[in-house]
């Protein structure tokens, strides 16, 4: 930037071409392109409690299509649980709907949740 204004202070360039060396045009970062998810896989365990689990494993076979899950979570209420969870349910309706997603949940008392979007 200095070294324009001194040559433009000496005359050796242009008003223009100092204005274009000091403002140069700066390229766009490329946002990263996201394929949008079409089904979410659910994998729930419950410790101890293998015909909970095996109830689970038939439930959550199949995956869900993404249309439902919208719909389920249109109609949870997050503000109870609002110092718990970070995000809203705009963000977290969001962050589902791109694919390989990835979300595990351990609690305390050893129920593992993993949610995965495919």
């Amino acid at each position: 930037m200095l070294t324009a204004l001194a040559k433009l202070q000496d005359n050796e360039i242009t008003p223009e071409k100092a204005y274009n060396e000091i403002y140069k045009k700066r390229k766009r970062k490329k946002v990263p392109f996201f394929r949008r998810a079409s089904f979410i896989k659910l994998n729930i365990r419950v410790p101890d409690q293998k015909g909970v689990n095996r109830f689970l494993r038939v439930l959550f076979f199949m995956p869900f299509p993404i249309v439902i899950m919208r719909i389920i979570l249109s109609f949870v209420r997050l503000d109870k649980y609002s110092d718990d969870i970070p995000f809203t349910k705009s963000e977290l309706i969001g962050i589902i709907q791109h694919r390989g997603i990835k979300i595990e949940v351990d609690s305390h008392s050893g129920e593992k949740i993993l949610i995965k979007t495919i």
